[in-house]
């Protein structure tokens, strides 16, 4: 156990309700720390500045991923052996849904067919102007349909747009709906990181656009970063306790502990804070609302401890001026060290 004694323990919280950010890209991250997890490939994230997302029924992020959002079937043309019909659907594309009208019978699509003795793999897209067009790959000895790019490899998606399925071709057989393969969905299983501001994939997203990058992903939310997060409580010589499966950190009138992944072990309850600020006593009064808790050690230090935590809720004896009201939390998720 190592003990640091400290100067001064400030723990500050968000003072407004944050800055809203509309549909924007996000950028993918190519590692990071979730929940005591190393994360490669599959966290995308807000920006610089963007983090801390608010978690308020009001203020819920929507993610929107490059995909099929719903219909765009892909099937064989009747009695046609060079051309595909598509169904009327929704794609989702750069944060947009893009209504589509159905190809079929004269205005089906045309796929293009490897040379004798070949194969090749016909990708079917639709662009941002709701355009349906088939992209055909290289001629290859054998079907190569786990791959992006090369000799029977599956083509890569242009920009701008959403893949809606493959077509498997060798030179001349009628095509069956076993030659047809799946496009990419705009649903997909997601968690967000509302510390570090990033929306976490279970699986990385397949390299299969245009230059070999994944597909664009898409969110808008609240952010409650940068000066919406103020000091609240100041306390001079507290003391930090390090342990092997917490932190305990006690001054006057203020304790937490850190989470372990899997529980949701950590709270803090602060004593008597003097304020007049409406919001800070709204957030603290509200039962089930959310906020997040920044605690730095020392005014010097380059690191801090912050957690998403869930107001437990309080009473309050209304009166004018300076009020002491007591804030009262329950962690949830990770109390992170963040340097």
């Amino acid at each position: 156990m190592t003990v640091q004694i400290c100067r001064k323990l400030t723990v500050m919280m968000p003072v407004t309700t944050g800055a809203n950010y509309s549909m924007q890209a996000l950028s993918k991250v190519s590692s990071t720390t979730f929940e005591g997890e190393v994360i490669v490939g599959r966290a995308y994230s807000t920006g610089a500045g963007k983090a801390l997302i608010a978690d308020n029924p009001n203020q819920t992020p929507i993610l929107k991923l490059n995909g099929v959002a719903s219909g765009l079937t892909v099937t064989p043309k009747a009695g046609g052996t060079d051309y595909v019909e598509i169904a009327g659907g929704v794609a989702t594309i750069n944060g947009a849904d893009i209504l589509v009208t159905a190809k079929t019978g004269a205005s089906a699509i045309a796929l293009t067919r490897p040379a004798s003795n070949k194969y090749c793999i016909n990708l079917i897209a639709v662009s941002d102007a709701g355009v349906v067009s088939a992209v055909v790959g290289s001629d290859g000895d054998a079907l190569a349909p786990t791959t992006y790019g090369g000799n029977g490899g599956m083509p890569l998606c242009p920009v701008d747009s959403v893949v809606l399925g493959y077509v498997c071709l060798d030179h001349d057989t009628v095509i069956d709906t076993g030659d047809i393969m799946s496009g990419e969905s705009a649903t997909m299983a997601y968690q967000i990181d509302f510390l570090r501001g990033n929306f976490v994939f279970p699986v990385a997203l397949p390299l299969s656009y245009t230059g070999a990058i994944s597909r664009p992903v898409f969110a808008s939310w609240t952010s409650l970063d940068g000066a919406c997060m103020q000091p609240i409580y100041e306390c001079e010589s507290a003391k930090l306790d390090w342990k092997t499966s917490d932190i305990s950190l006690t001054p006057a009138s203020a304790q937490w502990e850190r989470h372990i992944p899997g529980r949701n072990s950590w709270s803090a309850s602060i004593t008597e804070i003097k304020t007049t600020d409406n919001f800070r006593l709204d957030q603290a009064l509200a039962v089930g609302s959310t906020a997040f808790l920044k605690i730095r050690i020392n005014a010097s230090d380059a690191y801090y401890f912050i957690g998403k935590v869930n107001f437990t809720g309080s009473s309050l004896d209304l009166k004018y001026g300076e009020i002491k009201t007591p804030f009262n939390f329950s962690g949830d998720g990770e109390l992170a060290r963040i340097v």
